[in-house]
């Protein structure tokens, strides 16, 4: 019995070798990899496009100037959806934020705004309905390349008008349970 269990020792022993020298390899091709580099101090990234969305739901394409301090961002979508009633809603959201950068990692920023959106629904019948969205927060942006981005969002969102619900549609102002926070991604031209 004694050489079998030596056996599985030495095995056991030999397989986790073999697995540390894995990642050993692994991470010595992860290091030759160069992190991508800071927005510079003079300018920020440009002009750049994406999507993005707000806590209450608004959500589309997504246009971005970015400075080294702050940015802004609008946020515009539109929809014409067949009600199924042979008659079609219009939908259309837009929305603007800004940001100002608190801090600058090698590849990330940390930011501290907020934005204003519309949101507006008319015809198929139904009663026209705006809604006015003002949405405080902050913003963890990372960048996984020189010029793409991957944003986080974190705040509070308050409806201000009507809703859509229809012939039901009421006026009035909502702090409901929006998602606490939201992702979007930024491509940038420079």
């Amino acid at each position: 019995m004694k050489p079998i269990a030596r056996s599985i020792v030495v095995r056991s022993v030999v397989v986790c070798l073999g697995f540390v020298a894995v990642l050993c390899v692994a991470n010595r091709s992860a290091l030759a990899q160069t992190n991508p580099p800071p927005p510079t101090s003079s300018g920020g990234n440009g002009i750049g496009v994406g999507a993005s969305a707000f806590l209450s739901g608004l959500e589309g394409v997504q246009v971005d100037y970015d400075l080294y301090n702050w940015d802004i961002e609008g946020v515009f979508s539109f929809g014409d959806r067949d009600n199924g009633n042979g008659m079609s809603r219009t939908y259309l959201q837009a929305g603007a934020r800004g940001w100002w950068h608190l801090h600058h990692g090698s590849s990330s920023d940390f930011s501290v705004g907020g934005g204003i959106g519309f949101l507006n629904a008319s015809g198929g019948g139904g009663p026209s309905v705006t809604t006015t969205l003002i949405e405080p927060g902050v913003r963890a942006r990372a960048f996984v390349t020189p010029n793409v981005s991957v944003q986080a969002i974190l705040g509070l969102s308050i409806e201000i008008g009507d809703n859509d619900a229809g012939a039901n549609a009421r006026t009035g102002v909502a702090l409901a349970g929006q998602p606490l926070f939201t992702a979007g991604f930024t491509y940038y031209f420079h």
